[in-house]
């Protein structure tokens, strides 16, 4: 199976896997994971336009983040788990197209006739579809200063979601923030976007992140309290051990 995987900052020589990935990651996964992104930005153009008409929902808000958080690198390497989000995403983006007619109809405005990822149903060849809308793709049509644009404003969004997923399950969340995430990816689907409105658009992520940092150290500090300055044991002893990688407290916190 082909594979073109460029999902991370540590792909092979820096310009994409193209047999297996660095990560241990294989061509299926990688081609779900692509899929999903392009899903989600489906039901993130439904949900904008309710946003926009007064309509929250916040079911869309959560799997937005945490379709954009499964896609870092590390985090899911799980074709069926992939596969059942891309099966409930289609289930939110149907609810989100019904929702976002009613309200409009409601407000007195036709309705749009949304396309691209909007529109899209998975067929029984992800993999096939993987290719059709992957970054190589989108290269040949769009360049490579528009789509290396395109895929910096799409990884500040994956991390700014990972935050705010963690923040989210403590208890902080922020209605700004989950906005953002819906109005940056319907921007990512705009058929003929700048330079200039690319590198606004990243900047208002990097301050989007930047509340998220904040909603996630109010969550840690908030539930565990204030880091201090600790001694500890740095010297090996024989035994076992758990390995603990990452940042996320409330597992830590469960598991011991």
């Amino acid at each position: 199976m082909s594979m073109f995987c460029y999902q991370c900052e540590q792909t092979a020589k820096g310009t994409g896997c193209t047999a297996q990935g660095v990560c241990g990651k294989g061509p299926e996964t990688a081609a779900y994971q692509d899929l999903l992104l392009y899903g989600t930005e489906g039901l993130a153009m439904y949900a904008h336009r309710l946003r926009e008409l007064g309509v929250i929902e916040h079911d869309f808000d959560i799997f937005v983040t945490e379709s954009l958080f499964t896609t870092v690198t590390n985090v899911n390497f799980d074709p069926e788990r992939i596969k059942a989000m891309i099966d409930r995403l289609v289930e939110l983006k149907s609810k989100a197209r019904t929702m976002y007619e009613e309200a409009a109809k409601k407000a007195g405005r036709t309705p749009e006739t949304l396309g691209g990822p909007a529109a899209w149903q998975p067929s029984n060849d992800l993999v096939g579809e993987a290719t059709a809308i992957g970054i190589q793709a989108r290269k040949d049509s769009l360049g490579e200063d528009i789509t290396g644009l395109q895929e910096l404003l799409t990884y500040g969004l994956k991390g700014t979601a990972a935050y705010a997923d963690h923040a989210q399950i403590l208890g902080q969340e922020d209605n700004d923030v989950y906005a953002f995430f819906h109005e940056a990816l319907n921007f990512l689907t705009k058929e003929n976007p700048t330079v200039d409105e690319l590198l606004g658009m990243n900047l208002k992520c990097g301050d989007i992140n930047l509340k998220v940092m904040g909603l996630l150290d109010a969550a840690n500090t908030g539930t565990y309290g204030h880091p201090e300055p600790t001694e500890v044991r740095v010297t090996p002893i024989k035994g076992k051990a758990i390995l603990v990688s990452g940042h996320e407290l409330k597992d830590l916190a469960e598991l011991l």
